[in-house]
């Protein structure tokens, strides 16, 4: 049975729940993970067109391995917001009561999405 008494958050709840996420989470971090995960690829562009692009003759952006980079780096902040997340998912249900403390299921599932993401990959 679902506890639907217990996905009603108080006042008190919502402020626990929002001491925890500033305690967990640092502003810069949650900044720079938005950042690099829509910008990253724009900005590896600039990069190599206007520095990098006269050390490689006839090569160009969408064949560059500072694409690969970018891409890269992109995905990994994407995954990372992902896992911030579920991290958020998981503080709200703590404070809740529906799930316990014993087990931390967003280290698991952060475990879980980069291992298969560096298999795919």
């Amino acid at each position: 049975r679902i506890p639907w008494k217990k996905l009603q958050i108080t006042k008190k709840m919502g402020r626990q729940i929002l001491s925890i996420m500033r305690e967990e989470t640092h502003g810069v971090d949650v900044v720079l993970m938005f950042v690099l995960s829509f910008f990253t690829e724009r900005i590896g562009k600039f990069i190599y067109e206007r520095f990098l692009h006269r050390f490689r003759n006839n090569v160009d952006y969408d064949d560059s391995i500072t694409r690969q980079v970018s891409e890269t780096i992109s995905e990994a902040s994407r995954l990372a917001v992902v896992c911030y997340f579920v991290d958020a998912i998981e503080v709200m249900l703590e404070v809740t009561g529906i799930k316990g403390k014993k087990v931390d299921v967003s280290t698991m599932m952060a475990k879980l999405i980069y291992a298969t993401w560096a298999c795919l990959r």
